[in-house]
């Protein structure tokens, strides 16, 4: 019986010995996955200068959720009209301004300086301009031109704004 045994075990070695040999010829072996690229370092600088065109995007579509997630959970931002404190607020004076005096409006930024206090901290300043306005009676009115300085901070891998402060400036009495 023992010797039966060992037949069988030979005989089955060899079938699978033959089996592993008989791989159809000009098969290509599978081919393994090629590694993803790695995705591009994008600098703390840039990740920054990026809100800048996500608040455009974000106010040109009236997007009042999408403008206050660019701000800090305890963000806040002093504009006409008010401080405001919180994504809620923010977001509420967003969607209350594109529904009157900002409907249809357009805002183009432009990020003129950023400075690192820390690692995780930068003030950014910069200019807008508000296109598109209209007056009560749906008249055109000029363009409103800006400066703004946010206060970023870094949170994980992504940027917020902690605090907004645009404003208009003014011509001095006495200095035209």
């Amino acid at each position: 019986m023992r010797s039966v045994l060992v037949f069988l075990m030979m005989g089955l070695a060899g079938s699978a010995f033959l089996l592993v040999g008989c791989q159809p010829a000009g098969q290509p072996e599978p081919e393994t996955p090629a590694a993803e690229p790695a995705a591009p370092v994008v600098s703390d600088e840039d990740l920054i200068r990026q809100i800048g065109d996500a608040f455009t995007a974000a106010w040109n579509a009236a997007d009042a959720d999408a403008l206050a997630a660019l701000f800090a959970e305890d963000g806040d931002t002093i504009v006409t009209g008010g401080h405001y404190e919180g994504r809620e607020a923010i977001a509420g004076n967003y969607r209350t301004g594109f529904d009157s005096v900002y409907k249809g409006t357009t805002v183009a930024i432009t990020t003129t300086s950023l400075r690192f206090l820390e690692a995780d901290v930068a003030i950014g300043d910069g200019t807008y301009e508000i296109a598109g306005l209209k007056d009560a009676e749906g008249n055109e009115m000029p363009n409103i031109k800006g400066i703004f300085t946010n206060v970023m901070t870094k949170v994980g891998d992504k940027w917020l704004i902690t605090c907004s402060r645009p404003t208009r400036p003014i011509e001095m009495p006495g200095t035209t």
